[in-house]
C-alpha cells in the first residue's frame, strides 16, 4: 500500500492582473470571473526557473517532513516545459537537493493531467520494486511560450510547483484505484512547437471532455466509493460548472482554489489535494485530471 503523507507547494509572488489582461483582450471583467475563473495569475520572476520552482516546493515540503530525503527511492518530475532539454529535470533537482546516488530519477511528459499519471508510476514501482518512499513533483511554466495577444492562453495559464511524499507509512491518504486514458485524435487541442507559442483550442478541448470524462467517471464511482470531495482540474471555472452539471455532482463537494494562481497545468489538482490534507475533513476523494493528449486521468484516495 502506498499512501500521500504530506504535500510542499511554491507559487510565485508576482502576479498579472487578469481582469487588466482581459480587457486589453476584449473581454469584460464578468467573463473573466465567471467563465475563466481567474482574478490574477501567478507568474515566476524573469530570473526564476523551473527548476527553482521545483526546488522551493521541496524546500516547502521539508517544513513538515523534514526526513523525506533520507534514503528516497525515487524523484518524479511531471511536466513538459524545462529550463533544459538535457538531462532530465528530475536528475537536476537530484543534484540541487544533493541525494545520494540510490534515488532513482524519472521524468513523466504530461502536461495538466500528470499528476495521476505519477501516482500511478509510483505506486507500481513501490510495489513491484519493493521502493519505500517517493517524492513526486510537479512543475511547470508556461511564462515564456504564451503570447500575451493570444485570448484563448494568456488568460488561462499561471506558474507553481508542487511536492508530495509518497511512502508505505499509514498517513495522510491512500492511493487507491487509478484510471487512465488518451482520446484518439486529438492532440489538437492544446500543444507548443519550439520557436513559436503556446496554441489552444478551448472550445475542442471543451467538446471532448464533456463527451468523453462523464462517462469515465460515471464508470469509475460505480465501482468504487462514494465520494465526498471531488477535486477536479481547473482549466477554467467554465468547464469546472459544466462537468460538476453534466455528472450530476453536489458543488459543494467541489472546491474551486485556482481564483489567484490560474490553471497550474501539472500542479493543479495536487494543489486542491494540498488543501484537503490540511483540513482533515474528507474521507474519501476523487482526482480528476485532463490536459494536453488529449490525455486523462482518475484517482481515488481513502483518508487513513
Amino acid at each position: 500500500m502506498t499512501f500521500i503523507n504530506k504535500i510542499g507547494k511554491y507559487i510565485p509572488s508576482e502576479r498579472i492582473d487578469n481582469i487588466a489582461r482581459g480587457k486589453s483582450l476584449g473581454l469584460d471583467s464578468h467573463f473573466i470571473l465567471n467563465k475563466v475563473g481567474f482574478k490574477t495569475l501567478a507568474v515566476r520572476s524573469k530570473d526564476e526557473t523551473v527548476l527553482d520552482m521545483a526546488f522551493h516546493a521541496v524546500q516547502d515540503l521539508l517544513k513538515e517532513e523534514p526526513k523525506a530525503l533520507e534514503n528516497l527511492s525515487l524523484l518524479v518530475c511531471v511536466g513538459q516545459i524545462r529550463d533544459t532539454l538535457m538531462p532530465h529535470m528530475s536528475a537536476c533537482l537530484h543534484e540541487r537537493l544533493n541525494l545520494g546516488g540510490e534515488t532513482v530519477c524519472i521524468d513523466i511528459g504530461q502536461a495538466c493531467a500528470g499528476y495521476p499519471y505519477a501516482l500511478e508510476v509510483v505506486k507500481s514501482l513501490m510495489i513491484n520494486e519493493n521502493y519505500s518512499s517517493a517524492i513526486v513533483v510537479t512543475a511547470d511554466s508556461y511564462r515564456d511560450i504564451i503570447d500575451p495577444a493570444n485570448k484563448t492562453t494568456a488568460i488561462v495559464f499561471g506558474d507553481a510547483a508542487t511536492a508530495s511524499l509518497i511512502t508505505k507509512k499509514q498517513k495522510g491518504f491512500k492511493i487507491n484505484n487509478l484510471l487512465l486514458g488518451t482520446v484518439s485524435n486529438s492532440t489538437q487541442a492544446v500543444g507548443y512547437t519550439v520557436g513559436s507559442s503556446l496554441h489552444h483550442k478551448p472550445r475542442y478541448a471543451f467538446d471532448t471532455v464533456i463527451n468523453i470524462l462523464p462517462e469515465k467517471i460515471r464508470e469509475f464511482q460505480n465501482s468504487h466509493e462514494n465520494f465526498d470531495r471531488i477535486l477536479i482540474h481547473q482549466g477554467t471555472k467554465y468547464i469546472m460548472d459544466v462537468l460538476v452539471k453534466t455528472c450530476q455532482f453536489d458543488p459543494k463537494k467541489v472546491p474551486f482554489n485556482a481564483t489567484e494562481q490560474g490553471n497550474t497545468i501539472s500542479s493543479n489538482v495536487a494543489l486542491l489535494l494540498y488543501d484537503e490534507l490540511i483540513e482533515n475533513k474528507a474521507q474519501n476523494v476523487l482526482l480528476c485530471a485532463f490536459g494536453a493528449g488529449l490525455s486523462w486521468g482518475l484517482c481515488s484516495l481513502r483518508r487513513t
